[in-house]
């Protein structure tokens, strides 16, 4: 009877993997996430205005090469921008609040990249907007 069971679930994981990977497994991104945490710096944030079109929005294949990229720059938007450009980026975070909200839903949600934010003691709470190409990722932070 034992090996029935055993057998049983083999066959049940085999299937949820083949057939319904979402149901496997809710992470984009590998098991652990081992990217290199660089400060960021205003010599390479991008312009405010390229910036605030990515205020709170990202897709599920971005957060997958958020997921394996080797390293994440990680910009605080005041200590970044100063000025009009800090008010847009305020204007762009209160007209995009919701869709905010489901970027740290999302980022929150995968297991792997949520560990490596708990590792770096980098608040998902603060997170504003995300970019992710090349193997490099960018978190911008409120």
């Amino acid at each position: 009877m034992n090996r029935i069971v055993t057998l049983s679930a083999a066959v049940l994981t085999a299937f949820a993997l083949a057939f319904a990977p979402g149901i496997a497994s809710a992470s984009t991104s590998p098991e652990a996430m081992h990217a290199k945490l660089v400060n960021g710096t205003g010599a390479i944030a991008p312009s405010a205005s390229d910036l605030v079109p990515l205020v709170g929005m990202y897709t599920s294949a971005e957060l997958g090469r958020f997921g394996g990229a080797t390293s994440v720059d990680v910009f605080r938007l005041p200590n970044t921008y100063t000025g009009k450009d800090i008010d847009r980026l305020q204007t762009a975070m209160t007209d995009n609040s919701a869709e905010i909200a489901k970027l740290r839903t999302a980022l929150s949600s995968d297991t792997a990249i949520a560990n490596w934010f708990k590792a770096n003691k980098v608040q998902i709470k603060d997170v504003v907007a995300v970019s992710a190409m090349d193997g490099k990722a960018s978190v911008y932070l409120q």
